[in-house]
């Protein structure tokens, strides 16, 4: 869960800082090229989440606590993807 919720925070870090000016979907992306199957999707998803959550936070004052703390309540309120037992769930499952 850890992982899934830092790696959300990282894509929204990114986000709140270089904008989609800088391809960040398109860097993030690539990132996953060698993955497969649910693993590839999971990231894809979560990607996809945090960087919502780094355009929504972005300008905002304590903007790096609100996207932490969105990412944290993202992964216990099930907002944000995991793979259990082979299969994509939500984080909450």
């Amino acid at each position: 869960m850890k992982d899934v919720r830092l790696r959300s925070l990282m894509i929204c870090r990114i986000e709140r800082r270089r904008g989609r000016a800088e391809g960040i979907r398109e860097i993030a992306t690539r990132h996953e090229s060698t993955s497969r199957g649910n693993d590839k999707e999971m990231d894809l998803r979560n990607n996809s989440i945090g960087r919502q959550i780094g355009r929504d936070n972005t300008g905002k004052s304590s903007a790096g606590i609100r996207s932490r703390d969105a990412c944290k309540n993202g992964t216990s309120r099930g907002k944000l993807w995991i793979t259990k037992s082979g299969k994509l769930v939500r984080s909450n499952a």
